[in-house]
């Protein structure tokens, strides 16, 4: 999905996990190369509403820092603009 929409031109990208109960780490994988190609492209990605189970396997994985991860949308979009 990360890539169709930089294909598009699009350069914010907020994923909305909200209906992902759980990750792997083939799924943590893809978010990282997700935000990779993101950043290749000067593109910023974002992860909303994260869950519990998710956000403990990026905690675990060391990755919180690396991703901004906002709880509200409207929120998560005014952060584009700064």
């Amino acid at each position: 999905a990360v890539d169709e929409l930089l294909a598009e031109g699009r350069r914010r990208i907020l994923l909305n996990l909200s209906e992902v109960s759980f990750v792997d780490s083939a799924g943590v994988g893809e978010l990282v190369a997700g935000l990779k190609t993101a950043r290749r492209f000067q593109a910023e990605l974002k992860l909303l509403n994260v869950g519990e189970r998710v956000y403990s396997t990026l905690d675990m994985a060391r990755l919180l820092p690396t991703f901004e991860i906002y709880n509200d949308e409207a929120e998560a979009v005014r952060s584009y603009a700064s």
